[in-house]
Order: C-alpha cells, then structure tokens, then sequence
C-alpha cells in the first residue's frame, strides 16, 4: 500500500479573523433566530419586573427601601445575563440548545453572574460619573473638561466591550467572575484591534438601533424598539462568544 505523504505543518501561526467570527455569528443567528429572540425577550422581561419590583419596593418602603431595592434589581439582572449568556454559549459552540437551557443557565451560573453585575455596574457608574462630571458639571468652567470627559468617554467604550469577554469565560472555563474579569483584561490588552472592532459592531448596532427612537415618525421608532427589543442582546452574547472562542484557540495553537 502506498503511502501518501503528509504535508509538513505550517510555521505561521493561528491569527483570528474578526470577519469571519462576524460570519460565523450572523449565521449562528440566522439558523436560531427563534431561539435568539425568545432569549432576548426573557431577558429584557426578567430585567424589567427586577427593575419594577426594585422601584415598588422604594415607593413602599421610602429611601430605606432602597436597601431591598438594590439587592432585587442586581438578583434579576444577574439571573437573565446568566441564562441569556448560556443559551448563546451553546449556540456558538455548535451544542444542542432547547428554551429549557436558559434556566439550566440560571441554575448553573447564577453565582458568577451575580459576582459580575457586582463588578460591572459599580465600574459602569464610576465611569458614566466621570464623563458626566467633566463634560457637564465642570465644562462651562473649564476649557480642558470635555477634553478630559472625551478620555473617561473612551475608557468606559473600552469597559463595556471588555465585558464582553467575561461572561463567555465563566461558561467556556468555569471561572468565578473576579477571574473571569482579570482574563477578560488580559485578553483585550493582547488583542486589541481584534477587541476594538468588537466593540465597534457592538456598539454601532446599538446606536443605529437608538438613533430611530428620537424620530418623531412613529414608524421607525418602531423598527428601531423591534430590533433593540428582538435580539440585540443576545445577538452580542452570540458574537462575543465567537469571539472568544476564536481568541482562545490562539492561545490553545
């Protein structure tokens, strides 16, 4: 029998194309466009009675209630990330995914999604803060402060998209949510064109979502609120996942 002979295996090293992780996503999205939407619902419904639950419990109860009000609106948002975020995990994985996954989701990462709303949001506000401080608090006083808010404006871009990465690590490594942050880091600072590009997608789908809902047309305040509502969420759960996965296979060759 002859032998075919194997071809030697290439010295250039793996490098991740954002492009074809932006195909693989909308085709992910394509083929469980259903499933995407259910999510997406769920998890602006779950957000929203947390929200409402938190306010009832501050009308009832006065500022003090707003002890109990944290707590609830943190729990809510924590238990929608965490079964929104599974359900794009799987799908992006090429697993079998059912609408059962996005309470197994909440069963199995409810801890480390409440550790990381616990992380995010305080770092959300801290920044959102410093752009409001500098860009309108201290602008009309001060030639250099919306120089100064600009900056704290990029570093908060650059925040949220480095969130991106921490949710998929929780489900892809079973990490806890301070570990899943500092790997987060990490990889956006090795990989930054990759990550800025991320965050631009993401980013520019949300404002060309938002941009409509200013438009005194009811029409495409509409269209905008039905792709914001449908599956703008879980569809960059979905490319983040992709991402990822396609960072850590670099890591892995």
């Amino acid at each position: 029998m002859v032998e075919v002979p194997k071809e030697p295996a290439s010295d250039v090293p793996y490098r991740p194309s954002f492009p074809r992780v932006l195909k693989q996503s909308v085709v992910a999205l394509y083929d469980h466009l259903g499933l995407v939407v259910t999510t997406n619902l769920l998890w602006i419904t779950a957000g929203g009675l947390a929200l409402t639950a938190a306010y009832a419990a501050m009308r009832v109860v006065g500022l003090a209630g707003a002890l109990a009000a944290i707590p609830i609106a943190l729990a809510g948002w924590a238990a929608a990330n965490a079964g929104m975020w599974h359900v794009a995990h799987r799908i992006a994985t090429r697993q079998d995914v059912a609408p059962a996954d996005i309470l197994i989701g909440v069963r199995t990462h409810f801890k480390a999604s409440l550790g990381l709303v616990g992380i995010h949001t305080p770092g959300i506000i801290l920044l959102a803060s410093n752009v409001w401080f500098y860009g309108a608090k201290l602008a009309e006083e001060y030639d250099w402060s919306p120089a100064v808010a600009v900056f704290w404006l990029f570093v908060l871009a650059y925040f949220l998209t480095l969130m991106l990465y921490a949710y998929p690590f929780v489900m892809t490594q079973r990490v806890g949510a301070w570990a899943a942050s500092k790997k987060s880091a990490l990889v956006a600072a090795d990989n930054p064109v990759f990550t800025l590009l991320l965050g631009l997608v993401a980013g520019a789908w949300g404002l060309l979502g938002a941009v409509p809902l200013w438009s005194r047309s009811m029409l495409p305040a509409g269209f905008a609120v039905l792709i914001l509502a449908t599956c703008y969420a879980s569809a960059v759960a979905l490319l983040a996942s992709h991402a990822l996965a396609a960072l850590l296979k670099k890591y892995q060759d």
